[in-house]
């Protein structure tokens, strides 16, 4: 399971981190979407809470990229 949370800074909508967590045990920590992208590469699926109303406008390209694009492909955990 991948596990992600991205925070944005304030009003000048810039990335200040992203965190992910593989099944596998390895993590992410960066402000860098291509550095993000290379670590999803070869996933199946991709993790958040509350990724589909928050998290997925700035992860979008990244995502993508890693070929994460199938909406069936990402899992919210936020339950409203």
């Amino acid at each position: 399971m991948r596990r992600l949370k991205v925070f944005k800074g304030g009003k000048s909508g810039k990335i200040l981190d992203i965190g992910g967590i593989k099944g596998v045990g390895s993590s992410f920590h960066s402000n860098s979407m291509v550095d993000f992208a290379k670590f999803l590469y070869g996933s199946e699926y991709v993790c958040g809470h509350n990724i589909l109303n928050h998290d997925l406008k700035y992860i979008r390209k990244a995502l993508i990229y890693a070929g994460l694009a199938n909406v069936f492909q990402i899992i919210d955990t936020f339950l409203s």
